[in-house]
This record gives structure tokens, sequence and C-alpha cells, in this order.
């Protein structure tokens, strides 16, 4: 990693020497494109090796103005019943990663199909906001929501191997596919399909793309532009170059589709970084969107205890009830104390039955619960329980008088 990191100051002389220079580029035989190859690798690189261990706060809010927004001026009688609270875990060590996000609160009914992704069905148990834990290591998956908090017998825990996810939606800082489309300082554009230093994937045909570096002092700044058949983008990263190995510290994006279906601008600051295993890691990230009005909908993450421990095994074993429903796995664990212990450390590809390969949405923070896990029915499951076992009394009762009657008549 340092020798990267020597490299692309090197390059910094070579092709931007002065404090303030812009270079610019059409085409990739220019000399400063490795540049950009090479902020790129360095950044996998760091997204790959650094390990942490954190709890951290999670907000969504509204503000009147980006300038408001940064300053921590948040209103949430502007989100409209959208604003909500979150606390949650952040384990990264080797290939093991770990994203657990607790709402505090049951789900909430989700917009109207017709405002949703393609891929999702819409219906009456339709919800967002659902707490969650993901846990991944390099062969398995596995994702356990507890809608109703953790001791709720209708939480589930489903398995999948790795192979049968979508490789365009796996990444080194990815837990699964709801801790996908959260904020986090190793996931500032929440699963944004394509490279963080470049641009969107859309999948159509590209029209061009220009590209231009600026630096000043030890902050590089990359500006990449593209116009395709179907979408105009735009996208600047800064690049602090005093961490080793590199970390972004800011990014601007403009993204919108020729036919007006879809326009999204919005601005990323990271800050307070601090020393972690292989790399720094920011305590606070501020994300905010464009969203009309003169609004803007905010989104926090901010850890107080980052960089205060290294993650250990034990930070990647997941604990349920024993009655919690398990999809996906051949032999789950026998329970113990009430409660099953699935240890991530050493489950492999081989303990996961096959599943559809089929990826999820690229917003996954919807789901459909299944008729038992409606948000009205869990805590009936006690009463059917009592029930069904005082209607086996009475039958027993019922045999034993007829049997009773049957003895004492034949003794006549």
């Amino acid at each position: 990693m340092k020798r990267a990191a020597l490299y692309l100051r090197a390059l910094l002389v070579l092709v931007a020497p002065a404090s303030g220079a812009v270079l610019r580029a059409e085409d990739e035989a220019s000399e400063f494109l490795s540049l950009v190859s090479v902020v790129r690798a360095a950044v996998d690189e760091w997204h790959s090796r650094v390990e942490f261990a954190c709890t951290f706060r999670a907000r969504q809010s509204y503000a009147v103005s980006e300038t408001a927004a940064f300053a921590g001026e948040l209103d949430d009688q502007l989100a409209k019943g959208n604003a909500w609270t979150a606390t949650g875990e952040f384990y990264k060590l080797g290939s093991l990663i770990r994203f657990r996000l607790d709402y505090g609160s049951k789900p909430i009914q989700a917009p109207p199909p017709d405002h949703l992704p393609a891929g999702i069905v819409g219906g009456d148990r339709l919800v967002t906001r659902v707490s969650f834990d993901e846990v991944r290591n390099s062969e398995v998956m596995a994702t356990y929501e507890f809608p109703h908090g953790e001791d709720d017998p209708t939480n589930r825990l489903r398995f999948k191997a790795v192979t049968e996810i979508d490789p365009q939606r796996l990444r080194p800082y990815w837990a699964g596919a709801s801790s996908r489309a959260e904020l986090q300082p190793l996931n500032p554009l929440r699963g944004a399909k394509g490279h963080l230093i470049g641009l969107r994937d859309f999948g159509d045909a590209d029209h061009g793309e220009s590209v231009s570096v600026g630096r000043t002092n030890d902050r590089v700044r990359i500006h990449f532009s593209r116009q395709s058949e179907g979408y105009l983008q735009e996208r600047s990263i800064t690049v602090w170059m005093g961490a080793d190995p590199p970390v972004i510290e800011d990014i601007v994006e403009r993204c919108s589709a020729r036919d007006g279906s879809f326009n999204l601008q919005q601005h990323v600051k990271l800050s307070d970084f601090v020393p972690c295993t292989n790399g720094m890691v920011a305590r606070n990230v501020v994300a905010i969107k464009h969203v009309g009005e003169g609004l803007v909908q905010v989104r926090e993450w901010k850890s107080d205890d980052l960089g205060e421990r290294d993650p250990d095994s034990r930070d990647f074993i997941l604990i349920t009830r024993a009655n919690t429903l398990v999809h996906g796995l051949r032999s789950p664990p026998r329970p113990s104390n009430g409660r099953k212990l699935f240890d991530m450390n050493k489950l492999n590809a081989s303990g996961v039955a096959s599943q559809h390969t089929a990826g999820p949405p690229d917003v996954p923070a919807v789901t459909q619960l299944a008729p038992r896990e409606l948000p009205v029915a869990p805590r009936l499951s006690w009463v059917i329980g009592l029930n069904v076992a005082m209607a086996t009394a009475f039958a027993v009762y019922l045999a034993w008088r007829w049997r009773r009657a049957r003895r004492k008549s034949a003794q006549r």
C-alpha cells in the first residue's frame, strides 16, 4: 500500500507540479489517466484491507439548504413523517464484515408500489425501516431481520452462498443486500453501481466521457463527466493524499435521465478521520440529497468509539432465539439456553442450501413480510399456543371420562 501511495505522489509531481494546477484529458492514452487508475487502485486496496470495530448512530432528517445541513441545522418537522434515528454496530476483519441497524421501533408502511424500483412486489405487507443484522464472510452471507425486537418468535434468519449473488452487487465493504443501501464511511454513495472513483454504470451506450484533475497541497480533486444514451452524469471526488493509503473526503454528484424520469443531486462529506488497522476511517459522514421545494434530505452516520479497539472473531457470531425461523442452512445449530449461535468465522458454502440466484433490488430497504410476520399479528402467538394446549388437555380429560364410564359399565 505504501508503494502505491508513493507512486501516486510521484505521479502528482509529474502531472500537476503547481498548487492548484488542473490537467484535462479526453482519451485513455493520457498520462494523467494513469493517475486516476492509481487512485482507484489505492481506494480499492483501502476498502479491502482496512479493519475496524465501532458502534454508531444513524439519522435521517431534512434541512432548508446544503449550508444548513452541513452546519447540523436539521428540522424533523420538514420530513413529514420521513425522519428517523437508529443505532448500530459495524465490524470489519479480513473478509468478515458485519453491519447491524436497529431502528428501535416497528416497521412502517412502505410507499405505494408505483414509487418503488422494479422487482419489488407490492402489497399490504410491504414495509420499510426493518431492523436487521447482516454478516458476511468470503463464502456465506447471513441476514437476520428483527422488525418487532429480538425476542419476537417471528424473526427470521436467511443464509445465502456468496456465489449466488450478482458480482455487480458485491463489494468488500457490503455485508448484504440491506446494509448495501445504508450510509457508512466505506459506502458514502450507498451502493451505487460503478466505482466510487468514476461514474454510475447504467449499462447504456456511452457517448463520451471526460476527466479532469486538480491538486491543492495534499488534496486531489478528480472530476468525471459523461453523456450516455440515457443519462447525463457528473461526479467530483476529493481525495486526501495525506492519509496512507489515501481516503475520500468529499463527493459531489449530479445525474439525470434524458427523459426526465430521474434527477439526482447529492453531496457527501466525510470528516474526523482516525487511525484504524491498515488505514484511516471517518467518524462522521453526512450525505445530502436535493428533493425539491428548496429542501434537502440529510443522512448522518456518527461514531464516538471508532478506532478505540480492533475487531475480533467474537464480533461475527450471530445469536438468535431458539425458535427463530432459519432459511437456507442445511444443519442449523442446536439451541442452548434458549438461544442459537451462528459462527460466521466457521460457516462455509457447503453448509448452505442452494437458493435462487436473482439478486435483490438496488434499494433493498423495503421488505415484504410473510403473513405470520404482519406487524399486528406476532404478539398473538403465545395466545394461540395457550389455546392449543387447553384444547388438548380438555380432549384428554374427555377421553379419560369415557374410558372410566366404560370400565364401570363392564363391572356391572
